[in-house]
């Protein structure tokens, strides 16, 4: 009776499995139940062509940094057209962005550059998200090193869930989730992803419908969120060393073996975060990355200043900037591009 459970178990794993790598080698990966905020099946079955720039980051660097902006500021200092893509997921750490690297943007559509929207917590090994991280945004090749890197039973848990995910895939697909984030898939499709677009009055009418929409996020953070940020993300911190920190030293190094220029960005926080994160850990983390650029000679642009820290006019809330913020933002951030692009030309 044992022997025969046993048997159905590894049955049952084995085409949970096959049904997994089934989805993703046919690019079904991208159709789950997250999709916010990046639109990730709609990228895959639409961008087929060159790609100049690919942005990765958490949800601050999906409000941030703009596609079209930064291919409306390069494309004026280049003399020609540029094509720059947003594929930055909520809560992610460089768990997820290797993956998002090495299986989205290989072959005909290896950026040229590798812009990253970095912050502290997204290199803690010990993040609070880990567990998601491993659960909606890697794959079924990552399962190995997930489950090597996991700290916890949750985490455990969330590495083995890519034996899963492909029949929800497919199952997501057939009720026609991929069509149910409209402004996201027209986002994707038409501007590159991020959460905001420039350059026609359609853009201007979806940036101000959505900060409409945002009005309430500054005040329902300060209510609710902002007690605990600090706490939640770096009363554990670890992230000089372990699964996070090892996965973006592996990234750097993809990425440079496919001949990909990279930058990295240190988002810009309002200073009720920027004040919060505790001194010893902003200390390492810039360290670490200071190093770890001079080490594999890319550009390291720190935009946490005071001057990013005090402008509340830039923010929905503490952690992510609005239309006016991620237009400055990608015109700063567009001269470090342009001049690797420069370079290539």
């Amino acid at each position: 009776m044992i022997r025969r459970g046993l048997t159905v178990l590894a049955w049952t794993i084995g085409l949970s499995a096959a049904t997994t790598a089934t989805a993703e080698m046919f690019g079904l990966a991208g159709v789950s139940g997250v999709i916010w905020p990046t639109d990730l099946y709609a990228f895959e079955q639409t961008w087929t062509g060159d790609i100049d720039v690919a942005v990765l980051g958490s949800s601050s660097a999906s409000f941030g940094l703009s596609p079209s902006e930064i291919d409306n500021c390069l494309s004026s200092r280049l003399d020609r057209e540029t094509t720059t893509v947003n594929l930055a997921r909520a809560f992610s750490t460089a768990v997820v962005w290797h993956t998002l690297y090495r299986d989205y943007l290989g072959g005909k559509r290896t950026p040229k550059v590798l812009l990253l929207g970095l912050e502290p917590e997204a290199l803690n090994a010990r993040n609070h998200k880990l567990a998601e991280n491993f659960s909606n945004d890697t794959h079924l090749r990552d399962l190995p090193s997930n489950l090597a890197g996991a700290r916890t039973f949750r985490e455990g848990m969330g590495a083995l869930r890519p034996l899963t995910r492909g029949s929800e895939s497919l199952g997501l697909l057939l009720a026609g989730r991929d069509h149910q984030e409209a402004r996201l898939r027209w986002l994707m499709v038409h501007h590159g992803g991020g959460q905001y677009c420039f350059g026609s009055k359609a853009c201007s009418r979806q940036n101000e419908a959505f900060e409409e929409l945002q009005e309430p996020r500054w005040d329902r953070f300060l209510e609710h969120r902002l007690a605990t940020w600090a706490g939640q993300r770096f009363s554990t911190w670890q992230g000089d060393s372990g699964i996070a920190w090892e996965r973006l030293v592996d990234l750097v190094a993809l990425a440079r073996s496919r001949g990909t220029e990279i930058v990295a960005v240190n988002m810009p926080l309002h200073r009720l975060l920027a004040e919060s994160i505790p001194t010893e850990v902003d200390n390492t983390y810039r360290e670490a990355m200071t190093d770890l650029a001079q080490q594999q000679d890319f550009t390291w642009h720190d935009a946490n200043k005071p001057g990013w820290q005090e402008a509340r006019i830039l923010y929905v809330d503490p952690g992510h900037l609005n239309s006016f913020g991620s237009r400055m933002l990608s015109d700063e951030v567009c001269s470090k591009v342009a001049s690797l692009l420069a370079d290539q030309n």
